[in-house]
């Protein structure tokens, strides 16, 4: 009996320490992740742990959210310049600009003329004197051509107008008449016919085969009074091809430069007389005598 109550005492024991052991137990749930470090368990089960090696790579984790874009960083240094490239090809040629205002003229040259040479064919700036007759007659007097405070040409009396005199000039020779932009004098003239007695220009070209007259009395409106002096500007004015006489109507120097402006110029003469009884006996005087081409101006100061 006594036997029997010792052992009912024992299991109930047995039964009342297992009970107390399973409440007191701890779970996973009772653990805080992280607080549990190696030291706090045995060796033995860390080796045990460690045993085991490395378990395989698990299935990756969906993507996360994309984060916030970070600040702008701060410039970079400029880099070193890069070589340059080849030259392209050349873009088409630009239209035609708006043409510039002229400039001003140029000083002209001045060459004062103190005497005419007698040798026709003498070099520029000179001046020459032609003295001859129209018919070219011994007996009839020819004409004077001299300097005073001017060119002077005189012309006799009792020459029935075919005496003449004449100023000569090679300047001009070899020039194309195209390229000459102004032919210009100052004249006055004393006895013959009022109008018609006025010193006229002979233009020769392609070597004397040509002549190219440009008289005064011609001129539209004519040549003006003999009272004071006249000025005259061949380039603006009309002349005559091949035709002394005049059986022709003048043409403008534009028109003359149309049709025969590459003929080269061989001498340039400036003429009293061969005008019968208007020139009769007359004295003309010439000065300021302007010769204008390719690009430059001589101007001619007689008597000094």
């Amino acid at each position: 009996m006594k036997r029997t109550v010792i052992a009912c005492v024992i299991v109930a024991l047995v039964a009342g320490a297992a009970s107390a052991t399973a409440a007191s137990l701890i779970t996973s749930k009772d653990i805080k992740n992280g607080t549990i470090k190696g030291k706090d368990l045995k060796p033995r089960l860390l080796d045990k742990i460690n045993a085991g090696g490395v378990g395989a790579q698990g299935t990756p984790g969906l993507p996360g959210p994309q984060g916030a874009p970070g600040s702008q960083g701060a410039s970079g240094s400029q880099g070193p310049m890069g070589p340059g490239g080849p030259q392209g090809p050349g873009g088409p040629q630009g239209g035609q600009g708006v043409p510039g205002t002229p400039g001003p003229d140029g000083a002209d040259a001045v060459f004062g003329v103190a005497s005419l040479s007698a040798d026709l064919d003498v070099d520029a700036p000179a001046w020459a004197a032609r003295e001859n007759t129209c018919a070219r007659e011994d007996a009839i007097p020819v004409g004077e051509a001299g300097i005073d405070d001017n060119l002077v040409l005189t012309l006799p009396d009792g020459d029935d107008g075919l005496a003449a005199a004449a100023g000569v000039f090679n300047g001009l020779n070899d020039i194309r008449l195209k390229d000459v932009t102004k032919i210009a004098s100052s004249e006055r003239a004393e006895g013959g016919v009022d109008g018609f007695n006025a010193p006229w220009f002979r233009i020769y070209t392609a070597d004397f085969e040509n002549a190219i007259i440009f008289s005064p009395s011609t001129q539209p409106g004519g040549a003006g009074s003999s009272d004071g002096w006249r000025r005259h500007v061949v380039t603006d004015g009309t002349v005559r091809y091949n035709d002394d006489a005049g059986f022709e109507s003048d043409i403008t120097w534009a028109e003359l430069v149309e049709e025969h402006g590459d003929e080269l110029i061989s001498q340039v003469r400036i003429v009293a007389g061969c005008s019968g009884s208007y020139s009769e006996g007359s004295t003309a005087f010439v000065d300021d005598v302007v010769l204008s081409a390719v690009g430059e101006t001589a101007r001619f100061d007689f008597g000094s």
